[in-house]
């Protein structure tokens, strides 16, 4: 099972699952059941029993949504967004550079930053040289604080598929990477969230 998130005709966003090739709402689904769960994804996050959640997502009966879809970000408010930067050897090759392994550049997006999928990317009219990386997306789901690494696993909810898009000639103006990473628009993430367990 997967969730997502969509926009509808008033351009509020809505959360979504996908049973099967079925994509549904999950309020309209809610309602027809009679059961009790959260319908927003915040709410999903945030229950104390996600398993329980997840485990009764999989079973009602899907309200299919009618019509085209227009993806909102796989996840949309989030408290913070960190990226990890030369994360992979085959980009640092690309852009010939090094990095000290134990501690890797890390940066911030905003919320503002996040779009949906095939949403379109408004470029700053400053930059001129951009770019973009696939980059898997961690998506935490609990209040986690100076965990060990074995801790770290329980905290995570599920991943996406994010574009850590960039403005190549503003990342390297200083000698943070923000100006170039963060603009509006620059972390398309989604289409579809997918549980860990799953």
């Amino acid at each position: 099972m997967k969730f997502f998130q969509y926009y509808d005709e008033n351009h509020t966003v809505r959360l979504g699952f996908c049973r099967g090739e079925l994509l549904a709402d999950a309020q309209e689904s809610v309602q027809k059941s009679g059961a009790e769960m959260p319908t927003t994804l915040t709410d999903v996050l945030h229950h104390a029993d996600r398993k329980t959640v997840l485990e009764a997502y999989q079973t009602i009966e899907p309200v299919a949504i009618s019509g085209e879809i227009s993806f909102a970000p796989a996840v949309s408010t989030p408290e913070k967004i960190i990226c990890i930067g030369l994360n992979y050897k085959a980009h640092m090759d690309e852009i010939g550079f090094a990095r000290d392994r134990e501690f890797p550049p890390v940066f911030p997006k905003y919320p503002s930053s996040l779009t949906g999928h095939e949403q379109l990317i408004h470029l700053p009219k400053t930059g001129e040289q951009f770019d973009y990386e696939a980059e898997l997306v961690i998506v935490i789901g609990k209040e986690a604080h100076e965990v060990t690494t074995e801790q770290a696993q329980d905290c995570i909810f599920g991943y996406t598929a994010g574009n850590d898009f960039s403005a190549r000639d503003l990342q390297f103006k200083t000698g943070q990477w923000l100006l170039g990473k963060a603009c509006d628009d620059f972390a398309p993430a989604g289409p579809f969230l997918v549980p860990a367990d799953a």
